[in-house]
């Protein structure tokens, strides 16, 4: 049985390592299938290329990647799969199954025989099994559980994603060394931010590999395909203290020379001088913090808890230690005003930043200010083609979409449009390759949204 895994394209200026699929292909390997990856990202191809695709591949089962925004370009492509061969075992996974399975078969309907929500990885296999021996399984909707012992997964199937093919276009944008692989050391939040789906999609107990297993990858990803920079994109790698130091030391003990970044967000309470001191002699040289506004009470309304007094003093930390400080905000919740945007703004210039990154709101399902929208009749307006944070997904009440997206782009100018910020910005392009990826994100960002605007 052939199981071809994909990747639609969405995001064609933000093209890294499919993690995800790399750990549902290494378990489907280890079960015996014959299986493979497409990157659509990576290729540059659409829906339109699906036939073709299929025609070279011949797969028996296609398996594809879904998320919120872009379920439109998911069901264009399970639609393509079925006209050209009804007879391919069509299965869904990824963040929108786990967050809303029901809505999204009928959704997706007739186009996807199956879906699992949540961990797939094992019980991709059981599924794959069992549709080989001609069982078929009670329900089209297969929930998996939490895995309990993340060492129990095989490392994902890097020849099959293999880093040193992928351009310098990583999540974050910048990048240090080249070439970069993400890693994942835990899953799991214990936090229930109410914007966030991360407590949804892997649970509020936060789940480690062992320090041991999450450093053979590390080497292993060093010497198989010579990457220089990891980024952890964990919910917070650096919630628990002693394991993050633990790491540290056992990397200085092997004397490995890697940059290391966690472009994905920490929090901002999870950090001091000591942790900081022996992260950077360990390598890492940015840290991106989920700061989301600078309104109090826009944070207390998101239930961030924290306060911009604590914000000041991880920047600071983040600055002394000699660490890149990166700000993640967000404009548009349902509930801020005009001037709570303008004060995250203004917010965002007074702090030390090397970067900073300004995203639209996208009510996302099962989170506690998506439900409330529910209940309030505010999601009529939902754009599920907004698949960047670039983009207005919904109609905000009191701002419109246009204004938003003006705020958005000021909110950038604002920022980056300082003489300093701007050159030492400029400083950080790696190469002319990484300029073409950089520019692409600004035309998009900024650019492109201003015209559409």
């Amino acid at each position: 049985m052939k199981v071809l895994l994909i990747k639609p394209m969405m995001h064609p200026d933000n093209v890294q390592p499919p993690l995800g699929l790399g750990y549902l292909a290494s378990v489907i390997k280890s079960g015996g299938f014959d299986v493979r990856i497409l990157d659509l990202e990576l290729l540059k191809k659409g829906a339109d290329s699906t036939e073709r695709i299929l025609i070279q591949n011949r797969p028996d089962v296609v398996a594809i990647q879904c998320y919120t925004y872009g379920i439109g370009i998911v069901r264009e492509y399970l639609k393509k799969v079925k006209e050209f061969d009804s007879g391919i075992i069509t299965i869904l996974g990824g963040p929108q199954v786990t967050g809303s399975p029901e809505e999204t078969l009928e959704y997706m309907s007739p186009f996807a025989d199956y879906l699992i929500a949540g961990e797939a990885e094992f019980e991709m296999v059981k599924l794959l099994k069992a549709l080989k021996e001609g069982v078929v399984p009670e329900s089209n909707v297969i929930k998996a559980g939490l895995i309990e012992n993340l060492d129990d997964i095989p490392f994902p199937c890097w020849e099959l994603i293999d880093p040193s093919s992928y351009p310098p276009a990583p999540h974050g944008a910048f990048y240090r060394e080249f070439p970069v692989a993400p890693v994942i050391a835990s899953r799991g939040c214990p936090y229930n931010c109410y914007f966030c789906e991360a407590t949804v999609l892997s649970g509020s107990r936060v789940r480690y590999r062992s320090v041991e297993n999450l450093t053979e990858e590390i080497l292993f990803l060093n010497k198989r395909f010579g990457v220089r920079e990891i980024h952890f994109v964990d919910d917070n790698f650096t919630f628990r203290r002693d394991y993050v130091l633990k790491f540290c030391e056992r990397i200085l003990s092997k004397g490995l020379r890697l940059s290391f970044a966690c472009p994905n967000g920490v929090r901002i309470d999870s950090i001091d001088r000591e942790l900081l001191s022996v992260m950077k002699r360990a390598g890492f040289y940015s840290l991106s913090l989920g700061i989301e506004s600078g309104s109090q009470r826009v944070l207390d309304r998101i239930n961030k808890k924290i306060n911009l007094e604590d914000v000041k003093k991880a920047v600071k930390l983040l600055n002394e230690a000699g660490i890149c400080a990166v700000g993640f905000f967000i404009i548009g919740f349902p509930f801020e005003s005009r001037e709570d945007i303008e004060r995250t703004i203004e917010f965002a210039k007074s702090l030390d930043l090397t970067l900073a990154n300004f995203m639209l709101y996208h009510p996302l399902p099962k989170t506690v200010l998506y439900e409330e929208m529910k209940e309030s009749n505010l999601l009529g307006d939902i754009d599920l083609n907004a698949v960047s944070f670039s983009h207005s997904a919904y109609s905000h009440g009191s701002i419109s979409k246009r204004d938003l997206k003006y705020l958005q782009i000021k909110a950038f100018l604002s920022f980056y449009g300082r003489p300093e910020k701007f050159f030492s910005t400029v400083k950080n392009i790696r190469s002319p390759e990484h300029f073409m990826y950089v520019f692409k994100r600004i035309r998009r960002w900024l650019i492109g949204s201003w015209f559409n605007r």
